[in-house]
């Protein structure tokens, strides 16, 4: 079997030049011990920025007293410009959100030569490691713009689904249309604004001072943990 590693890159339009705008819906379902939840997104692209956002969800939860469901104003959402390579989503911190300012992220992937068809669209199967997790790609050449749901990026077309090999993560498209005009605009506070390496420190220390604070409420028989249903490893190294 023949495969190809390949890093990201970034195609752009020469300026002046109208890039055709694709709205893709996807269903994005993020699995725990005690459940899943089935979020509704759609990604707006072209070829130099793209806006991944939440549309609607799904709790499957089986016990809700064991998770703390995030409950905000602010829908999650991930935007892209391939102009400055930069990335901006908003990632919880409990049931607080944080903008958060990364790179592209820069995922290695291998291609496959194996093929299947999603939303009528031929695609091309290819795999990476990011952040912690082992996923498989399905990308298709047919499109005028290049990019993914989420985070994920870089291939040689259209993501259209992504899984992660342990089940965590399932990203799938459901539709595909072409839209006249732009992108949607995505507005925040600037002043907010965490690097990746600020947010997963605030993460943690947040994590430590609820464990602290629960373990000194605590009877002296009693031991509390805290486990974190992250998609992203807050722990990894960058």
């Amino acid at each position: 079997m023949r495969v190809t590693t390949i890093i990201l890159f970034f195609c752009l339009i020469p300026l002046g030049l109208s890039a055709q705008v694709y709205k893709i819906g996807y269903n994005h379902t993020i699995s725990f011990d005690v459940g899943k939840a089935t979020i509704s997104y759609v990604l707006e692209t072209d070829a130099q920025r793209s806006l991944y956002y939440m549309t609607g969800r799904k709790l499957d939860i089986k016990e809700r007293d064991r998770m703390e469901v995030v409950n905000h104003d602010n829908k999650p959402f991930v935007s892209k410009n391939y102009s400055n390579k930069s990335m901006v989503s908003n990632q919880p911190i409990f049931s607080n959100m944080e903008i958060v300012e990364e790179k592209l992220p820069a995922q290695r992937w291998t291609i496959m030569d194996e093929r299947k068809e999603i939303a009528s669209f031929s695609c091309r199967k290819a795999t990476t490691v990011f952040k912690g997790r082992n996923y498989t790609a399905w990308y298709s050449e047919e499109f005028s713009a290049l990019g993914g749901p989420w985070k994920f990026d870089g291939l040689p077309g259209m993501i259209l689904e992504v899984r992660s090999d342990d089940g965590k993560l399932e990203i799938i498209a459901t539709k595909v249309e072409k839209l006249d005009g732009q992108v949607k605009d995505v507005f925040y506070n600037r002043k907010n604004v965490l690097s990746w390496s600020e947010y997963a420190k605030k993460f943690r220390e947040t994590i430590d001072r609820k464990l602290r604070d629960m373990r000194a409420d605590a009877d002296d028989d009693v031991e509390y943990d805290m486990s974190v249903n992250m998609i992203e490893d807050i722990y990894e190294k960058e």
